[in-house]
């Protein structure tokens, strides 16, 4: 990944990002694919079917291991989630991919992400450590309403 650019709440239509963009979970409503420009959006949230639409790390995980290379890519994200977070990560470490734990933790943030805490996850004990360790300063500035107001860079 080349840059990572945090603009919260904003949104954009894929066309007005430049060559080389990776916009993560709605910063372009739906996901999206302009391969000419190098232009993508993993976005989960509009345009798309729940049931159907892969979560965005999971949308993440899969180009990677298709072949992304984001080494030349800049990233958009308008909100820090564990989804999000997880994404820049794999965008930022696209190695991390073979790793077994990375492939599990994926899997159950990506479920949980889609489908609700109510959803089964194959290894609850990783997800809950994602969340009340790295995920931790997000699930705060929620609890105590500072999340509005919070640096989402530094977050």
């Amino acid at each position: 990944m080349k840059n990572l650019i945090v603009e919260r709440g904003t949104t954009k239509s894929l066309s007005e990002l430049p060559s080389y963009s990776i916009a993560l979970d709605g910063y372009v409503q739906g996901p999206e694919l302009d391969m000419a420009n190098r232009r993508i959006s993993f976005d989960h949230h509009d345009k798309c079917l729940r049931m159907v639409t892969s979560a965005t790390c999971k949308q993440v995980f899969d180009a990677l291991c298709l072949g992304l290379d984001p080494s030349q890519y800049t990233v958009y994200v308008n909100d820090v989630d564990g989804d999000t977070a997880l994404s820049v990560y794999l965008l930022m470490y696209p190695s991390s991919i073979s790793n077994r734990r990375v492939r599990e933790l994926v899997e159950c943030v990506a479920a949980m992400d889609a489908h609700g805490p109510a959803y089964p996850v194959s290894n609850q004990e990783l997800c809950n450590a994602f969340y009340d360790g790295a995920m931790a300063p997000e699930r705060d500035a929620r609890r105590n309403r500072t999340y509005g107001t919070t640096d989402l860079g530094e977050l």
